[in-house]
């Protein structure tokens, strides 16, 4: 008998030690919550801008509109943020009212130039007609006279969604390895109208390429180039979003954009 008491007290003593008070060292630590929400017919961008408005001064809440997957992603250590921002998005996220006027979505095309621009060289302008305004102001702000295209790329998509598009680089500088691949993704589009002309808003778009680099006889080395922003095109017109310099002389990648809103 003696001997079954003296089990059931450390069976007592280690379930008590099992159900205690938390460790010392995870005690008051907060809890990181990661949070998708899907949306049905509600903007992500404007549901996201109305809910970090709400958050409060220095707070480390996240905020992420996913717009080509029509969804929110919120990060917080306050599970009270996560309670208002499911409130706001069950308010928000409802069929229009019968009878209202939707808008429409218009499609955009957006036609990307590549070009390599050198302040000398053999190869001349050669470059399709419709670019000859943009050669000429490379001449005169930057100095390059050599200038010549690499390769161009359609991007197609329709407003509030994202797209994307990869391709891939012939010769590039000297002492550049090639082929080089190269990626573009426009995370939304917006058409915006200024009386008769209409221009197109790109948020988040990035161009990136990664290409080698010759640091000796046998020797590579990997060189990251990319262009990261939010702008705007005026339809018919051309624009030059970055320019960066590659391998070890004075070539310039430069990515040239254009957009058309088509219906």
């Amino acid at each position: 008998m003696k001997w079954i008491l003296t089990a059931l007290f450390c069976l007592t003593s280690l379930a008590s030690g099992q159900n205690g008070t938390t460790p010392p060292e995870t005690a008051g630590k907060p809890k990181w919550i990661q949070k998708v929400i899907d949306l049905k017919y509600a903007d992500a961008n404007v549901l996201a801008k109305l809910l970090g408005n709400m958050e409060q001064g220095g707070s480390p809440d996240r905020v992420i509109a996913q717009g080509d997957l029509h969804a929110i992603s919120i990060g917080t250590y306050d599970p009270s943020f996560v309670k208002l921002a499911e409130e706001i998005i069950q308010r928000y996220d409802v069929p229009p009212a019968r009878g209202a006027v939707i808008p429409q979505q218009h499609g955009v095309e957006i036609v990307a130039h590549i070009l390599l621009a050198a302040p000398k060289g053999s190869s001349g302008d050669a470059l399709p007609a419709d670019l000859a305004p943009v050669a000429k102001q490379l001449r005169s702000i930057f100095g390059y006279t050599d200038i010549r295209l690499l390769d161009s790329a359609l991007i197609r998509g329709r407003e509030a969604r994202g797209s994307e598009v990869n391709g891939m680089l012939g010769a590039l500088a000297e002492g550049v390895k090639a082929p080089t691949s190269y990626r573009m993704r426009i995370k939304s589009m917006r058409v915006e109208q200024d009386g008769n002309r209409n221009s197109v808003t790109l948020e988040g778009f990035t161009f990136s390429t990664r290409f080698q680099v010759e640091t000796g006889q046998t020797q590579f080395q990997f060189m990251d180039v990319g262009f990261d922003t939010d702008l705007s095109i005026p339809e018919g017109q051309k624009v030059v979003v970055g320019k960066s310099r590659i391998g070890a002389s004075n070539e310039a990648l430069i990515l040239v954009l254009s957009a058309r809103v088509v219906e």
